[in-house]
């Protein structure tokens, strides 16, 4: 019967107090009254939670995904050990399932870290590998370089003709490259002319097999979207009236629209590299630009505040966006007196235990949750709304000590006078018999090489086929002192079992040879301490909480492992709608999560 107080008999408990407190009554008696209130209170705030019941599916009517880009599982332990100093965090696991064996599957970057979330794929067969990538059935831009033309001095201003064979192959940067002008000439402050940047078409590769049309990011997808799947596009049923909105670090992020560039109603992506990243207080500026636009979706309203026609007030089915400050303040100590407030590392020979900055930078951190926790509040929202907060990536060494830098110079490849160390495609640039058959190399915590078409995995002419050749190198380098710091190389079919690549699907983006790193070790000449990309239990087990309040299960899951895949099948799940609509999921079977 106690669960039946309503308000009018708890403000009777009141008065009955104040008159009580005006009388000349034992002490006792008013203490054991003023606990029967307490009591009161917390048994009407009980009643209302248990008249909505605890959450199933369909009970959810948003889904809030954030990406606090290089966010380790580690970190969640570390953050539970001071519930005051990161309350929100707190809150977010005590009222959520945590999931500690979580990983991502593959290399761990941004590109395939998103990707998988959305898609239900991996980099193997949706394609997003990185985001300097390659194509070996494209053509270069119309007369811009991007990045490709000017790293890999491929010829710009090629002629395109609808349906050639030959002559394909193009090196393509979905990152800051494809911007119309990124360069803030002063980094040490955001310019919005700078900060919100359109792609500039002219720097766009272009597909022979489509009438040399340019491909935009969206064009780069193979397989649909929650995004998509969610607003019923392409014949997916889906959720009537529904929209969604995304935010993320730069304009090359288009391609969560999804194939049909349809997939986001409000796509948001302020460029990262319009100002000096390795600027804490600058960074906190940008991810504070981002946190607002999602507050105001969280009040059905556009990024601005103004209001979503036709859906007044009402929030996105799926939204969300990615925090970059604690990638970027972990990654860099080095540095000049220009970039304020550097040095959030993790301390030394520890489990990762915060150093004051990065404290600082968590607590931040902890500020944004907490301002969503309130808008949600605020607006009626938060028993509705699955918050999911996880990383696209780790970041890697966590201990200092581990962390052994290989250059990227071929002047410091063995023999020639310098370190003695350089990485994998450094030696094969230094090479030359195989330096003229490489078309592409991205390496941070990982090393993936592509040849050119003509000389690499899917040749055609006999003996054309250089893999072999590159691998044995390789191979011969580990055996003489191991200067690139390799630990395992993967190409042809060991490559695509990796991948779970499905045939054609994104073949011609899969690199020749892909090189796993011994732990620790970071390929730059840069003045950085850690790095993302690769295979390491640092770079890929990265934090995964689902959070709601009316959620049944709560705690630690007992799942044995899960993998940022099933992420996007337990969002629809979660939303009541057919994730086997998902054609990531039609090639991989990543199956939802248990979180009811």
């Amino acid at each position: 019967d106690s669960l039946e107080i309503n308000e009018t008999k708890l403000w009777q408990h009141k008065i009955s107090l104040l008159v009580l407190s005006n009388m000349r009554f034992n002490t006792k008696v008013l203490a054991l009254f003023a606990a029967s209130l307490t009591t009161s209170e917390a048994l009407v705030r009980k009643s209302k939670l248990k008249k909505k019941g605890v959450a199933k599916k369909g009970h959810i009517k948003s889904v809030l995904l954030l990406s606090i880009d290089g966010l380790h599982y580690s970190d969640l332990v570390q953050l539970k050990k001071d519930p005051v100093k990161y309350q929100n965090f707190n809150w977010l696991m005590d009222n959520g399932l945590t999931f500690p064996k979580h990983k991502v599957s593959t290399w761990a970057d941004s590109f395939p870290g998103l990707s998988s979330m959305l898609t239900g794929a991996g980099p193997g067969n949706s394609g997003l590998l990185y985001d300097f990538a390659y194509s070996r059935k494209l053509v270069g831009p119309v007369t811009g370089t991007g990045n490709g033309g000017t790293d890999y001095n491929q010829p710009t201003g090629i002629q395109c003709i609808p349906g050639q064979t030959e002559n394909l192959g193009w090196v393509i940067g979905w990152d800051e490259s494809i911007d119309v002008d990124y360069e803030n000439p002063n980094t040490n402050a955001i310019d919005s002319t700078y900060l919100y940047q359109a792609i500039d078409p002219e720097k766009l590769p272009r597909d022979p097999a489509n009438n040399c049309n340019l491909v935009y990011p969206h064009n780069w997808m193979v397989l649909n979207t929650i995004f998509e799947v969610a607003k019923g596009i392409n014949g997916a049923k889906g959720i009537e009236k529904s929209w969604t909105a995304w935010t993320d670090k730069n304009p090359g992020y288009e391609w969560v629209n999804g194939p049909s560039g349809k997939g986001v109603d409000e796509l948001f992506n302020p460029e990262v590299s319009s100002f000096d990243k390795k600027n804490i207080i600058l960074n906190k500026e940008y991810d504070t630009i981002k946190l607002n636009a999602i507050l105001n979706w969280i009040h059905g309203k556009k990024r601005d505040g103004t209001d979503f026609s036709p859906r007044k007030d009402v929030p996105p089915v799926i939204y969300g966006g990615n925090f970059v400050i604690l990638n970027d303040a972990s990654k860099y100590l080095d540095l000049s007196p220009a970039s304020p407030a550097i040095g959030a590392d993790y301390v030394p020979g520890t489990q990762g235990e915060f150093s004051p900055k990065l404290a600082d930078v968590f607590q931040y951190l902890d500020g944004n949750l907490g301002q969503i926790k309130d808008a949600l509040v605020a607006t009626g929202n938060l028993e509705e709304t699955m918050v999911i907060v996880t990383a696209k990536h780790g970041n890697s060494p966590i201990d200092k000590n581990l962390l052994h830098k290989i250059s990227v110079k071929t002047s410091n490849c063995p023999g020639n006078g310098g370190t003695n160390e350089c990485s994998p495609a450094s030696l094969l640039l230094n090479d030359v018999t195989l330096s003229p058959y490489l078309a592409n190399y991205i390496e941070d915590t990982v090393s993936l090489i592509w040849l050119t078409p003509e000389s690499g995995s899917y040749c055609k002419t006999p003996g054309c086929d250089k893999t072999a050749d590159a691998v044995k190198l390789l191979l011969d380098s580990m055996g003489t002192g191991n200067p690139a710091g390799i630990f395992k190389i993967y190409s042809g079919d060991h490559l695509f079992q990796l991948l779970k690549a499905n045939g054609d699907l994104a073949a011609d983006r899969v690199p020749d040879i892909l090189i796993e790193t011994l732990p620790g070790v970071v390929y730059t000449d840069k003045k950085k301490v850690m790095e993302h990309g690769g295979f390491s239990t640092d770079d890929r087990s990265v934090a995964l909480i689902f959070s709601n309040p009316l959620l049944k299960l709560k705690g630690m899951s007992n799942e044995v492992a899960s993998t940022h895949e099933q992420i996007a099948a337990t969002i629809l799940d979660i939303l009541g709608v057919d994730y086997k609509q998902l054609q990531g999921y039609q090639v991989e079977r990543a199956d939802p999560l248990s979180v009811y």
